[in-house]
């Protein structure tokens, strides 16, 4: 019997995973019949609105900016903050997680599939297949695409599925930021590709999958056992800008399996954040003269090994902006471009104290 684990996980998704955008959208073209339909879960009260936007700009000569996203829809975190469409309309460059092409997205998505052959009924086993199934139908959504896909594909979509009507009437957070972008003549791109995202997954062996879905269903029924939608407590932590709960939540992703858990932790957000960190370096350095904006899942950015704390250790320096008051805001931008100026100086001074000296070694 496997234990009941703590919290759900499988909505941790919207935080750090682009992929998780796709299935919605091909899942809600079957229409559930009427009957299908149940009750939405419970929700927890939410902010009406972003309270702390999750922005930060680096202070560079041309200062950049990091914004952390969710991967949903609603109109709570589509609607940006004042503070944050400044930022991003100062940009000329954008770069999601994914460069958000849904043509592109679309005939990557081969890649999540199952080999032709294989069936998700074959991988999963009856019991667990007709329990997922009931699942879906219970949430009036289709079976029809989830059967096409891997296991672990199914498993991390399981949380979202009451947001999927939602996630295919509109453009979640990322797009619209991204067709924004595009529309205005900007350079947009990603930091990511599909294939690398996928890769986290691809070792899984079929027992592992197996786990991974059950340990889903399992944490998503005990949360809505309790009253509680998954998918709105993150929607909650991410309205709030609350950094260190957003770091707690992911380093709760409960799976049965110890060693499978660290092993995708570890290539979930570790790896990755890594390697986002080296491209945002990259071409913070390729065009210094240019102003840009880098969007990616919330989950990426606090923590000893998230986004912030590597771009510190490179020697950037980054400033959380607030929902300030203009003359506030204003005054906490000179003071950062000031502490930047003085830096400079210092740079500028010492590089005059070594020249001096080369022409006084020179001139005995």
């Amino acid at each position: 019997m496997i234990p009941k684990p703590r919290k759900s996980w499988s909505s941790l998704f919207a935080l750090f995973a682009v992929t998780a955008l796709l299935l919605p959208r091909l899942l809600v073209a079957q229409a559930p019949t009427p009957a299908e339909k149940s009750a939405a879960p419970p929700t927890a009260a939410a902010p009406t609105r972003i309270e702390r936007p999750l922005l930060w700009r680096i202070e560079l000569p041309t200062p950049s900016y990091l914004y952390g996203t969710i991967h949903l829809a609603d109109e709570r975190v589509t609607e940006l903050p004042p503070v944050v469409d400044e930022a991003l309309e100062r940009c000329d460059a954008l770069y999601t997680e994914l460069p958000m092409d849904m043509a592109l997205l679309l005939k990557q998505m081969g890649r999540m599939q199952l080999p032709e052959g294989t069936t998700l009924r074959g991988l999963l086993g009856d019991a667990l297949y007709d329990d997922v199934a009931a699942f879906v139908r219970q949430k009036g959504a289709s079976m029809a695409m989830l059967d096409r896909m891997q296991p672990w594909a199914v498993g991390a979509q399981l949380g979202l599925i009451d947001q999927m009507k939602q996630m295919a009437g509109k453009p979640p957070l990322d797009m619209v930021i991204y067709q924004r972008a595009k529309r205005a003549g900007k350079k947009v791109g990603g930091l990511e590709t599909v294939e690398e995202q996928v890769a986290v997954f691809a070792d899984m062996t079929v027992e592992e999958q197996r786990t991974y879905v059950s340990d889903a269903l399992a944490n998503i029924r005990a949360e809505e056992a309790a009253g509680k939608n998954p998918t709105d407590e993150l929607l909650r932590l991410y309205l709030q800008g609350d950094e260190a709960a957003i770091e707690a939540k992911v380093l709760e992703f409960p799976l049965t399996d110890a060693k499978l858990k660290k092993r995708l932790m570890a290539r979930l957000v570790d790896d990755r954040n890594v390697a986002m960190a080296d491209r945002i370096v990259r071409k913070l350095q390729e065009a210094p003269e240019r102003a840009q904006a880098f969007a990616v899942g919330a989950a990426h950015y606090p923590g000893k090994m998230g986004v912030l704390e590597l771009l510190r250790q490179r020697g950037y320096r980054l400033t959380r902006i607030e929902l300030a008051a203009d003359a506030a805001a204003r005054a906490a931008e000179a003071a950062a471009v000031d502490a930047v100026i003085a830096d400079r100086q210092r740079e500028l001074e010492a590089l005059r104290a070594r020249r001096t000296k080369l022409a006084e070694a020179g001139a005995k």
